[in-house]
């Protein structure tokens, strides 16, 4: 130790002047140091660690001290980052240099992007005397990952106005991590009535893609066009519970509504019963499958034939159907119409009908002969007769009763 002291003081007429002198002495300090428990973390590491889930951590910890740690117990430390949901492992007794390993169930929060992330320990143990202590927390650093993440892509079909029809989802796992038991939900939209919301996708591994079908309506006042449809992929975690992605949002094509015309314009005579001929054109973007023509008739004509099968129809195709149609002998003679549809099939094999559609006929004047004669004089051909065999019975039945 060096140190300084006054060694004389001088005062004259002058004035005083102090004297000081420096001198280095030399001696030893014994110093004792106490034994004590210190934690050392060695390892961590994260098994399906990404936010929103419930992952795995495994720490392996030293006592890094001098005094052995007994009845010891390891605890994770809730932060930002990390919920621990299971906690509190014991570890037994811990030798100075001893290691040991614990595993702790956390949920992840708040880490939206990838990368390592602090987690903190404690020990709590008691010492030689029974005492209760506990350690200053340790961090270690896990890495987190982003999770399964989705890319979707959309197909339609038999999708059109006052239609029910399918939309093919195709959902990739573009993540690092497995999704187990993935299912795909659709939300509900105006634009559209869902007939089926949710869709199992099985487990899809990294880079592995699964397609979703589901039914969908649009509705008769609908129009054609894209719509956006709301989408939510959910999961499983490494413990079962269930993790839903953000809302994403995947565009689908509405065709219009399906349609026809009739292009020709029959022709038949007051009076008269004939077959007509109608000619229907497919004026719609897709088929009308296992389709057929309905005619509905009114005033001045009757018929009890009012269904033509046709079958298939592409676009722009034609078909020509028949119908056997009875027009009354006072009909005027103009051009009237048939209110005509066409009922086809839809992508489930269910029935839908297309919109009315008018057909135009043509009602000339009368040309005479035996079928012009009308509906009233047709029944008048067929009574006559009985009532004259009626007559010659009754004449013939009270002419026996006279006669002795």
């Amino acid at each position: 130790m060096t140190y300084t002291y006054v060694d004389q003081i001088i005062v004259n007429d002058d004035g005083y002047y102090v004297l000081r002198d420096t001198e280095t002495i030399t001696g030893h300090v014994t110093v004792q140091i106490e034994e004590s428990v210190r934690l050392d973390i060695i390892e961590a590491t994260g098994e399906e660690l990404y936010d929103s889930a419930d992952g795995r951590i495994a720490v392996t910890v030293k006592n890094g001290g001098t005094e052995v740690a007994r009845n010891t117990e390891l605890s994770m430390v809730e932060s930002p980052h990390f919920r621990p949901l299971s906690n509190g492992v014991a570890l037994g007794r811990l030798a100075p240099g001893e290691t040991a390993t614990a595993t702790f169930q956390t949920t992840v929060t708040g880490a939206e992007e990838a990368g390592l992330y602090g987690v903190d320990f404690r020990l709590r143990y008691e010492d030689e005397n029974d005492n209760p202590r506990q350690s200053a927390v340790r961090t270690a650093n896990v890495s987190v990952t982003a999770g399964p993440q989705f890319d979707l892509t959309t197909s339609t079909s038999a999708l059109y106005v006052d239609s029910t029809g399918i939309v093919e989802l195709s959902v990739t796992n573009t993540g690092s991590q497995p999704a187990t038991d993935a299912r795909a939900h659709l939300h509900s939209m105006e634009s559209f009535a869902l007939l089926s919301s949710g869709s199992s996708l099985g487990t899809l591994e990294p880079g592995e893609s699964s397609t979703a079908r589901f039914k969908l309506e649009v509705p008769d006042r609908g129009l054609d066009g894209t719509y956006p449809l709301s989408v939510t992929v959910a999961h499983d975690d490494l413990y079962g519970n269930t993790v839903e992605s953000e809302t994403m949002s995947t565009d689908v094509s509405v065709g219009p509504e399906r349609s026809f015309e009739v292009v020709n314009t029959a022709q038949l005579p007051a009076g008269s019963t004939q077959t007509i001929e109608l000619t229907v054109r497919n004026t719609g973007e897709t088929s009308l499958n296992d389709s057929e023509v309905r005619i509905n008739t009114n005033s001045p004509f009757e018929t009890d034939d009012d269904t033509a099968y046709v079958g298939a129809l592409a676009p722009g195709e034609t078909a020509t159907v028949s119908f056997t149609v009875s027009v009354d002998s006072a009909a005027t003679p103009k051009t009237y119409t048939l209110d005509t549809t066409i009922k086809h099939d839809n992508a489930f094999g269910e029935n839908a009908v297309a919109d009315v559609e008018t057909a135009p006929v043509r009602v000339t004047e009368s040309t005479g002969g035996p079928l012009s004669i009308g509906m009233t004089g047709l029944a008048a051909l067929v009574l006559l007769p009985l009532l004259v065999l009626t007559g010659i019975v009754f004449r013939t039945d009270l002419g026996d009763r006279i006669l002795p």
